[in-house]
């Protein structure tokens, strides 16, 4: 799948600069994540798996997407 290609291709360009950038100008970047974000990376990357493991998605399939990130921004805003 394209989409997944390109997603993985742009994070695996765009941490290692952002941490190249934050370590010259001295700013401390740790990825240090708490258990909430680990449980919602790994519930992403599942869902994603999932997602197109077939080679189509649906709307259905959207919407439940989208759902679960409104919820994960609504815990992650009480956390």
């Amino acid at each position: 799948n394209i989409a997944m290609g390109a997603s993985v291709v742009s994070i695996l360009i765009t941490v290692p600069v952002l941490l190249i950038l934050a370590y010259a100008k001295g700013i401390h970047l740790m990825l240090d994540f708490n258990p909430l974000q680990i449980g919602a990376l790994i519930i992403t990357v599942i869902l994603a798996w999932k997602s197109t493991e077939e080679g189509h998605t649906n709307y259905f399939e959207g919407l439940s997407h989208l759902m679960f990130f409104v919820c994960y921004a609504i815990i992650a805003a009480y956390y």
